[in-house]
C-alpha cells in the first residue's frame, strides 16, 4: 500500500507530529499533538480511517487534540479552513525611520539645557 493516498498521508502525520526537521513539527509536535500508539502502525491508520475520498484530506475535529480514530475525519479544504485555532495577533514590526526619529529624539534630550543629570 505504499504510495498509496493513505500511505502518504499517513507518512505525512507521523512526519508533523515526531520529527522535528518537518516544516510543520512547530504547529503539531512542538505543540504536544501525538499520534496514538495504535496509529503508529500503517494497517492499524488504515483500518480505522479506509481510503481518502478523492479532495478530502485527514484533520482533527478537535484541533488540540492528537491523531487518533475518535478525533479523526476526512474533510474538504474548506472545512478544515473553518477547524483552526485562532491567530495570534502580531505584533508590527518598528521600521527603521522610527527607530532612527527615536534615537535623534533621545540625542536631542541628552544634550539640552539642564538636561544633566548630577549625583546627589
Amino acid at each position: 500500500m505504499t504510495g498509496t493516498r493513505a500511505y502518504v498521508c499517513w507518512q505525512d502525520m507521523l512526519a508533523r507530529c515526531h520529527r522535528e526537521s518537518h516544516r510543520w513539527f512547530s504547529h503539531y509536535g512542538a505543540r504536544g499533538i501525538t499520534v496514538c500508539e495504535e496509529w503508529l502502525s500503517f494497517e492499524n491508520f488504515y483500518a480505522d480511517m479506509g481510503d481518502p475520498p478523492p479532495g478530502l484530506s485527514i484533520d482533527r475535529i478537535n484541533v488540540n487534540g492528537d491523531y487518533e480514530p475518535g478525533n479523526c475525519r476526512w474533510t474538504t479544504p474548506a472545512e478544515q479552513a473553518r477547524n483552526r485555532r485562532p491567530f495570534k495577533p502580531r505584533r508590527r514590526r518598528t521600521s527603521l525611520a522610527e527607530l532612527q526619529a527615536y534615537a535623534a529624539a533621545l540625542a536631542r534630550a541628552a544634550s539640552a539645557p539642564g538636561s544633566a543629570r548630577t549625583a546627589p
